[in-house]
């Protein structure tokens, strides 16, 4: 897959990311500079790291994953990609577009750092 400046990326490690730089003089396993908001920094990936990309944050999102739109978080509860909405579990009933996200945790990150109550 060819990796553009602009497009998100779904990284194997779980983690959602948008690339921001293609620096072809580093090595090529480690080209991509991301910007990797829960470092608050900036760090480069290869095309082994990232399980799928698009230009479209809808496109990488999965049922599971948390997401903060208008101040409001919940958990994705369906995707229809083909009309640009999801819905959460904060919309009883209704659907947001990817224009509404504002962040975005993956299930393997709230999983991560979850702590679990009891066994």
């Amino acid at each position: 897959m060819k990796l553009e400046v602009g497009q998100f990326a779904r990284l194997k490690s779980g983690y959602i990311c948008k690339i921001i730089n293609i620096n072809d003089y580093r090595e090529p396993n480690m080209k991509y500079g991301v910007e990797a908001n829960y470092l608050k920094d900036v760090m480069f990936i290869g095309d082994d790291d990232v399980v799928k990309a698009s230009y479209n944050i809808i496109d990488l999102l999965e049922v599971g994953d948390v997401v903060v739109t208008n101040n409001l978080c919940g958990q994705i509860t369906k995707i229809d990609k083909e009309h640009d909405r999801i819905w959460t579990t904060c919309y009883d009933g209704e659907y947001c577009s990817s224009d509404d996200i504002e962040e975005v945790l993956t299930r393997e990150q709230f999983k991560a750092s979850s702590y679990r109550i009891g066994g």
